[in-house]
């Protein structure tokens, strides 16, 4: 059985999606989350490693980010993967070194190492933890 099957026949699927990657959020708290992993993995017979962790363990709909403006709603994966543009540049010394160049080689780094949030519609900056 896929990972939407499962969720389907668990009855957890919420009727919201993230606005980036559009996958429905799960009605099970984060806090609640290894349990239900747990419960899922002996009813289904699943292998460990197995792709529903990877696919679901961020879109638990109280991890969300809601932006205070435009009220669009986006999931911790999407959150964590975006590279902040603006304050997210940061010296990469390795590149550096092996350039052997005076020049300096910057890395951006994303929105989850550096606390600050941007709404990726309305582009809002939120510096709230999520």
């Amino acid at each position: 059985m896929n990972t939407e099957n499962i969720l389907s026949t668990e009855g957890v699927i919420l009727n919201k999606e993230c606005v980036v990657c559009y996958k429905n959020f799960i009605n099970i708290k984060d806090a609640d989350y290894i349990l239900f992993l747990d419960n899922i993995t002996e009813k289904y017979k699943l292998t460990k490693p197995n792709n529903f962790e990877d696919e679901t363990t961020c879109l638990c709909y109280d991890t969300r980010f809601e932006c205070l403006t435009c009220k669009n709603i986006v999931c911790s994966y999407c959150i964590m993967n975006m590279p902040d543009n603006k304050y997210g540049k940061q010296l990469n010394k390795y590149a550096m070194f092996c350039n052997r160049n005076t020049e300096e080689v910057f890395e951006t780094i994303t929105m989850d190492e550096t606390g600050i949030v941007t709404c990726p519609i309305c582009r809002t900056e939120n510096n709230r933890n999520m």
